[in-house]
């Protein structure tokens, strides 16, 4: 369990731990001399069954909101600390906000002070503090006097820490470990070392970690809990660990250690965004903030999804962008201040992690939110589908982005499948059938701008449609959903060619008397053909025709594209090949004159034709002639 403070400045929390512990957190020289905390500190309390809780003591002043903020997550149970003598004050309203954002859920109030003030004195702090933290997550909190000087109270608020910690529900150790690091530094001997407190999974010793969102990898050479060495440590502890590999500049506050391949950086964040209901003011859209997650802070813009501002008191769904990659995970909880005035404003829940740049103002990208946070698994792992089908993003990655345990997910999994929502690409991509029926609407639009611009060629090459309709994508996924159209019966595949179900190739009368005087003029022409441009010429009044003319004809391998501009009838073509492969029988090889001689035509038509073979892998060159490839 992590225990975590928080409160006013001067109203006794760093002195409430030693109390409790035994131990001071404040451990720099200057938080000695200026009396306050500045920085976060850190303790342990033992509790009955000899494991011991975590505590993180964070400054109370409103300049060091920042590393309060760094100290905040992660807490399974806030110390809210108010002095007798002088109740609720600025900070305590704002820590109570933060927490509130941060998704607290238990809490003692510790009425610190108590032997400063008289008995009716103390009786009136309490109710008022009853009444502003009426409708909070410390609604039923215990409130407790406690005086850290004479030990009063200090019994009785261990006990209640105990009774906490006994019916509190067991953490997931079984994922990936995540450690947010708070503390960077060198030991002489071990090297680099960081502290956090682990929020999920387990690490054990001499286990492989990546620290995001720099991609670094380490090793876990020793861990520590509450300066005892271990051979592993588990979400719910305070955690040191010596990191093998990596430089003490290679790792900073707000980064965070997790196992390799478990994060996904991103720069693009859907969230639900609350504003405090104490808020100085709005928060309108495109707002500059400072985002505020495990013990990071980054700065990014909020887009507004649904309005063009949230007053105090109100929430929506939005989109944060960052000037760089961070990495967070979907059910996390953030704190928002503004750019300036540093004010606290407020923050929310992060629902996607990597998701789609949304369009504002329509009604899809809120209701794909919606679904999101509001939706049974099955809703949430679809939106996820749909959101990563453009990119067709593996399902073990969209699996990683939900905050579904394994059998949630696989029930949601299997329940999509069944019912059609979901459509496989192969055993590790899929996508939605919204998605699909997306594509197949383009693949349709596609296809028949090619049949009008085309219509005598059976359709374009697969590799043509690929590039025009699924740009920048993987080719073997690609190539999966055009199978998958024509399963569907969106596409017709034939050879190396595709076409929309109910198309046919249908000359016209004047187009196939064209084809017919075309196929004759190369037919007579021989091994001496006209330039496409002087076939062009011939037919002037046709010039339209004749273009679709030729490119069936050449589709159609009636006539070969030997050269640009330059075909020859396949007819002439075979008897040029049949020429080429005896004389090579009776010679061992043939060279550029001899072809020229056998088949009577000019070097420059004998090149050409040698050259197709070449390329086409018939024939290969050897010395001054050529051979049978």
């Amino acid at each position: 369990m992590i225990i975590g403070t928080a409160g006013h400045v001067d109203h006794g929390k760093t002195m409430l731990i030693k109390a409790l512990t035994g131990i001071d957190t404040d451990r720099l020289a200057e938080e000695k001399k200026r009396g306050i905390t500045i920085d976060l500190g850190f303790a342990y309390l033992e509790l009955p069954d000899g494991s011991k809780a975590g505590i993180v003591d964070v400054p109370g002043h409103e300049k060091f909101i920042k590393n309060m903020l760094a100290g905040a997550g992660g807490i399974d149970l806030v110390l809210m600390v108010i002095a007798a003598d002088d109740g609720i004050m600025p900070q305590t309203r704002e820590h109570l906000g933060i927490l509130g954002l941060m998704s607290a859920r238990e809490g003692i109030v510790a009425l610190t002070k108590a032997d400063m003030v008289e008995a009716d004195w103390l009786a009136l702090v309490a109710e008022d503090i009853r009444r502003e933290i009426r409708g909070t997550f410390l609604a039923d909190a215990p409130i407790l006097p406690v005086s850290s000087l004479t030990g009063q109270g200090i019994a009785e608020l261990r006990a209640e820490i105990v009774r906490r910690w006994e019916r509190m529900p067991s953490k997931n150790v079984a994922g990936p470990c995540r450690v947010p690091v708070d503390r960077v530094f060198s030991v002489d001997g071990f090297g680099t070392v960081v502290t956090g407190t682990m929020i999920e999974g387990a690490l054990a010793k001499d286990g492989e970690i990546e620290l995001y969102p720099s991609g670094a990898r380490a090793r876990a050479r020793h861990i520590q809990v509450h300066s005892q060495s271990v051979e592993q440590a588990y979400a719910g502890q305070r955690v040191a660990i010596n990191l093998a590999g990596l430089k003490k500049e290679d790792a900073r506050r707000g980064d965070i250690v997790a196992s390799p391949g478990a994060m996904k950086n991103s720069r693009l964040l859907d969230v639900r965004f609350s504003v405090l209901r104490d808020s100085p003011r709005a928060v309108a859209h495109g707002t500059r903030l400072h985002f505020y997650h495990g013990t990071g802070d980054t700065l990014c813009r909020l887009i507004l999804l649904e309005r063009d501002k949230l007053e105090p008191g109100q929430d929506g769904y939005g989109q944060l962008r960052f000037p760089r990659e961070i990495a967070v995970r979907a059910g996390d909880h953030f704190v928002a201040r503004f750019y300036s005035p540093l004010e606290t404003v407020g923050g929310g829940v992060i629902l996607n992690a990597d998701p789609p740049k949304r369009r504002r103002g329509g009604a899809g990208a809120a209701e794909a939110l919606r679904l999101t946070e509001q939706g049974s698994d099955s809703d949430r792992l679809l939106q996820a589908l749909t959101d990563g089908s453009p990119h067709f993003t593996p399902l073990a990655e969209i699996k990683s982005r939900l905050p579904l345990d394994e059998t949630g997910f696989e029930a949601a999994f299997e329940r999509l499948a069944q019912a059609g929502d979901i459509l496989p690409l192969d055993d590790k991509h899929w996508i939605s059938r919204a998605s699909f029926d997306d594509w197949g609407a383009r693949l349709n639009q596609t296809l028949r701008a090619y049949h009008q611009a085309h219509p005598l060629l059976p359709g374009p090459r697969r590799e043509d449609l690929r590039g025009r309709w699924l740009p920048g994508r993987e080719i073997h996924l690609a190539d999966k959903l055009m199978e998958l159209c024509a399963r569907e019966g969106l596409v017709r595949l034939a050879g190396k060619t595709a076409a929309l179900p109910d198309f046919q190739v249908c000359y016209s009368e004047k187009e196939r008397q064209l084809a017919q005087q075309v196929e004759q003029l190369y037919l007579r022409a021989g091994y001496a053909p006209p330039t496409a441009d002087e076939v062009y010429a011939q037919f002037p009044k046709d010039k339209a025709a004749l273009r679709q003319v030729l490119d069936a004809l050449l589709e159609e391998d009636i006539l070969l594209p030997v050269a640009p501009q330059l075909y020859f009838h396949r007819d002439i073509g075979a008897d040029s090949w049949r020429e080429i492969t005896e004389f090579i029988a009776a010679r061992g090889q043939i060279t550029l004159g001899e072809f020229r001689d056998l088949v009577g035509t000019s070097r420059k038509f004998a090149m050409a034709l040698l050259e197709y073979f070449d390329r086409k892998g018939a024939t290969k060159k050897k010395g001054e002639g050529r051979v049978l490839a």
